[in-house]
């Protein structure tokens, strides 16, 4: 068997490169996507971010060159062909990339997206045409200023390749749309501080259209409350460090520690043979209260469950 596998995703060097990783912190339950647009291998090629393993990336026992790369507008769609020879003595599975990058974009893009790609089985020395149908739609950018997907008129680069960072042959080809493209993000905004994307809290809020939103506060308790935000309370920072514990046993020494504190109180209803909707707002409403009324109801809850099973 000649393997034909090839990455659905950047392997970086450090996990520092990736351009999440500043913004995405277990402590803090907000996702803030400062990266834009920017996120995978879109970060890492348009950027020249060195990487382990490119997007795309993958190995054969044998090579492939590709030839004759046609690109064609037609109405809705643009039509591409490129002829691929095995050119080694194995059989095998070409896996054809297309990616399309607009030049001179008013707007900040990708240097390139992927918009199609072919799995071809070739013998050793057989060549074929692979053709792609690119439909416009996959060209299209969303406009915030009109709140609607609109294509930039202009020239956009087709390329056929066998990794994003591995381009073979590029074409060109003439889109019509809007002149005036419109978009709150500028590549600009991306900066690097440590080895890490840094974007300003005032390009950040240039690129949301408002002020970034304030962190809620973890109380009142609701059922989509995570196990770390229940430390705003004695007995939820008493739960916090029994589950740390456990953790630690060697029995759990495969659980991710995140997965775990980050899970909402809902995430009980898993264990639906033991716990109903009723147990969890009952814990909802100790949690809040630390009432007796409120740990009885706790208690008649798992017992209704342990005789219901």
């Amino acid at each position: 068997m000649n393997p034909s596998g090839h990455l659905a995703e950047t392997w970086p060097l450090r996990s520092e490169d990736n351009p999440s990783s500043r913004y995405f912190d277990n402590e803090i339950l907000q996702s803030q996507y400062r990266e834009g647009i920017f996120c995978g291998y879109r970060y890492y090629d348009t950027f020249q971010i060195p990487a382990a393993y490119s997007f795309g990336y993958g190995l054969s026992y044998t090579e492939f060159s590709f030839a004759d790369l046609q690109a064609e507008d037609r109405e809705d769609s643009v039509h591409v062909s490129v002829k691929v020879k095995n050119t080694g003595a194995v059989d095998g599975r070409a896996v054809v990339q297309i990616y399309a990058g607009m030049k001179d974009s008013r707007i900040a893009r990708p240097s390139k997206e992927l918009k199609d790609f072919a799995s071809v089985p070739l013998k050793a020395g057989e060549e074929k045409e692979v053709q792609f149908i690119i439909d416009h739609s996959l060209f299209q950018y969303y406009d915030v200023r009109t709140k609607s997907w609109q294509v930039e008129k202009g020239t956009y680069q087709i390329m056929a390749g066998r990794a994003v960072n591995d381009i073979v042959l590029t074409d060109e080809v003439i889109l019509e749309g809007i002149e005036d493209a419109y978009s709150t993000l500028q590549k600009s905004f991306i900066q690097h501080d440590a080895g890490m994307v840094y974007v300003s809290d005032h390009d950040f809020v240039q690129m949301l259209g408002y002020e970034i939103p304030k962190i809620r506060s973890a109380r009142p308790f609701t059922a989509n409350t995570t196990i770390r935000e229940l430390k705003e309370s004695g007995f939820g920072r008493f739960v916090n460090y029994a589950i740390s514990k456990i953790l630690k046993l060697k029995m759990w020494h495969n659980i991710d520690d995140a997965s775990v504190f980050n899970a909402p109180i809902r995430q009980l209803l898993w264990l639906k043979d033991h716990y109903s909707w009723d147990t969890v707002n009952a814990a909802v409403a100790y949690l809040n209260h630390h009432g007796g009324r409120e740990f009885m109801d706790v208690i008649r809850n798992l017992k209704h469950r342990e005789s219901d099973s």
